[in-house]
């Protein structure tokens, strides 16, 4: 009777450690099922920064309603951008330094520009046309970094 209760016990305990290292080995692999089929965060960055550059070249310096159409996008690129790099620091996932070093630069910038808009858009007279070819030509300088980045 007591080697009947040992043999329980084994058996409880070879069954138990089984089942544990059943449940790691298939978790194991649904982990990397998913993190193979989701898109890396160097990805995504660099489908941002494409598709923000076909947005940008479809901005006119001439246009009335650049600021505006500028602003807008640049915005939205910052906002983009920055749930980018909390997304990377939460998920603690290691970027290409060369992906991460342009996009912080791209970022860096984007609000330069953005801050220089900013002012144009808020000052008026004697400098004003000045400020405004000013941030027609960084814009067509920020375009063209966006350009050469994805070249």
């Amino acid at each position: 009777m007591k080697t009947m209760k040992v043999m329980k016990t084994k058996f409880s305990i070879l069954f138990t450690l089984t089942a544990i290292l059943l449940t790691g080995i298939l978790f194991s692999c649904q982990q990397q099922k998913k993190k193979g089929s989701e898109e890396s965060i160097e990805e995504k960055v660099e489908q941002e920064v494409e598709n923000f550059g076909n947005r940008l070249s479809q901005i006119s310096e001439t246009d009335p309603a650049f600021a505006e159409k500028l602003e807008a996008e640049l915005e939205t690129f910052e906002a983009t951008m920055e749930e980018f790099s909390e997304e990377m620091e939460a998920a603690g996932e290691d970027v290409n330094k060369e992906v991460d070093e342009i996009a912080h630069t791209l970022l860096a910038e984007a609000r330069q520009l953005n801050q220089k808009l900013d002012r144009w858009s808020e000052d008026a007279g004697e400098g004003l046309s000045e400020l405004k070819n000013e941030v027609q030509k960084d814009f067509v300088q920020f375009k063209q970094s966006v350009n050469d980045w994805l070249n």
